[in-house]
């Protein structure tokens, strides 16, 4: 991953809603953070629900600083408010619709 990492719209439109903040580039921002994320599994509470907004593909779940990225087939397909507990991800409850 890295170089070949595409960040789909929809990635960059939920980063910014989520932050709060529009910055200048979010699209770098997103790279900067994704930079220093680390791979991890998401609690399993809420896999099922994962699964399903992943329209039942295949995620691998990075962390970094407090956003979780969504990748399949080296897209960032969306991003997410969370936190890393016990060695899982945790979605802030207000994140799974």
């Amino acid at each position: 991953m890295g170089n070949n990492l595409i960040i789909t719209d929809h990635a960059i439109n939920r980063f910014i809603e989520r932050s709060g903040v529009e910055a200048d580039d979010p699209k770098d921002r997103i790279r900067q953070l994704f930079a220093r994320s680390f791979e991890a599994a998401i609690d399993p509470v809420f896999k099922v629900r994962a699964i399903i907004n992943n329209r039942f593909q295949e995620a691998k779940y990075r962390y970094s600083s407090g956003w979780v990225f969504v990748v399949i087939d080296n897209t960032i397909t969306t991003v997410f408010k969370g936190e890393f507990k016990k060695g899982r991800i945790i979605p802030f409850v207000h994140n799974i619709k």
